[in-house]
């Protein structure tokens, strides 16, 4: 369940979110409207209120109050909609919860009243107890709908994050998991990505402000580095004198606040004022450089993950890989002086393509127990399938040499092509015995 943490944290992030956008709003227009109230009771106080002078500054009063009661409305109307935007954050939350809780009900064995609200709880017309054992069937059948409601939504998660977000938005609606996926902060990540690939940092910029305070708490040099870029493409242009003043605006601040390591790269950029754009020298030649736009993607896209508690890479690539890592063995690797894998095996995902090809970069699997597997049959070897050493030392699962002995009487081994008589028609003989093999 650690894998579900951003489940709970992107819409948490999100209700925090409107709630300081709404709190910033209204103690701007109350502030406003206490200050403006103060100047009425000090004019009403004061001892020129009745004389005749004092109606000008009655009727100034009096439209002050009347523009403060505008804004007041128009406050109203915004905070509605701000509201609004929080129930929903709120709504999103509440699902997301219940998805989690639910699955330690199912595990733990008690049920809660819920209806279905696509997060794998019960339908309204189940009848459910609250506390007591669940019967071991209807246990599995509800994990196994909560673990088909998580697999949609790790799905769907992948294809947004290979940008396929039309694809993704209909999975999401057509399986009931559009409250427990994130396409809003995609689609507005999307923004950004594609404006950055265009050579442009409007978008990119505004992800900056709306983020500003959690930006600074992951020490982000995004926005900087944004800056420089936007510095190096005045001085491609040959704007050099708006290049300059550029960076005595913004660079110089931002050189103040950034992160160690950052000042030589400040350094070497200013230093392309001497540089035309065509030249070969590094490392102003490589600054000058279309893909620095891709390094930018990358960074964004890496600050993205880290403020929203998402993962670098899919869930469903980091499970895949679990998965594969702790199937992996050396012999699904091992080869013959043919080149074919020597320890093949049908029932094996690393043996076969395309599984063999991913696993090749990942982690051998660790085993405290050692695992037998029967070349012949795929099958487990163990107390009730033993495994059995021929005379020439291979060894094969008691149920496979029983199978091929079966109307021959004889056992064919496919690695030497050797024959041998099963059982035995000389126990005695050396040669021919055939042993059991115990595993410690």
């Amino acid at each position: 369940m650690e894998l579900e943490y951003a489940v709970l944290k992107v819409p948490s992030e999100a209700l925090m979110k409107h709630f300081r956008a709404s709190k910033k709003a209204v103690d701007k227009e109350v502030e406003s409207c206490v200050a403006l109230m103060n100047e009425y009771n000090a004019a009403l106080s004061a001892s020129t209120w009745p004389t005749a002078g004092s109606s000008q500054q009655h009727q100034l009063l009096k439209d002050r109050l009347d523009k403060q009661i505008a804004r007041l409305k128009t406050l109203k109307k915004k905070w509605v909609v701000l509201c609004q935007a929080e129930q929903k954050a709120l709504d999103v939350l509440r699902v997301r919860v219940q998805y989690v809780k639910r699955y330690f009900e199912i595990v733990e064995g008690y049920e809660e009243n819920g209806t279905n609200d696509g997060t794998g709880a019960a339908s309204a017309g189940e009848e459910m107890s609250d506390k007591g054992a669940c019967d071991p069937s209807t246990k599995a059948l509800r994990l196994l709908q909560w673990q088909k409601t998580r697999l949609y939504r790790i799905l769907v998660d992948h294809i947004l994050r290979e940008g396929l977000y039309s694809s993704a938005q209909k999975l999401a609606k057509e399986a009931g998991v559009e409250n427990l996926v994130d396409v809003d902060v995609f689609l507005t990540r999307a923004k950004v990505i594609e404006s950055l690939g265009a050579g442009d940092c409007t978008e990119a910029f505004k992800w900056c402000v709306e983020n500003k305070r959690r930006l600074a708490k992951i020490n982000s040099t995004f926005e900087f580095r944004l800056r420089l870029q936007e510095f190096v493409e005045l001085r491609r242009a040959g704007k050099i004198a708006e290049a300059t003043q550029y960076a005595r605006k913004h660079l110089s601040v931002g050189m103040t606040m950034s992160q160690d390591g950052m000042t030589t790269q400040f350094q070497t950029v200013m230093a392309l004022l001497a540089f035309e754009p065509d030249t070969r020298c590094e490392p102003y030649a490589s600054l000058y450089a279309k893909e620095r736009w891709k390094d930018l993607i990358a960074i964004f896209k890496n600050d993205s993950y880290m403020l929203h508690g998402l993962t670098h890479e899919s869930l469903l690539s980091i499970l895949i890989k679990a998965g594969v890592s702790s199937l992996k063995t050396r012999f699904c690797f091992a080869h013959d002086a043919d080149g074919d894998t020597f320890e093949y095996n049908v029932n094996c995902p690393t043996c076969n393509e395309p599984f063999q090809s991913l696993a090749r970069d990942l982690p051998f699997s660790h085993h405290v127990h050692s695992v037998l597997v029967c070349k012949i049959t795929g099958k487990l070897m163990n107390e009730h399938n033993a495994p059995i050493v021929l005379p020439n030392g291979n060894v094969y699962s008691e149920s496979a040499l029983e199978s091929m002995a079966k109307e021959s009487g004889m056992v064919f081994d496919p690695r030497t092509r050797e024959h041998f008589v099963y059982p035995p028609s000389n126990p005695n003989d050396p040669a021919a015995e055939f042993k059991r093999v115990f595993i410690m």
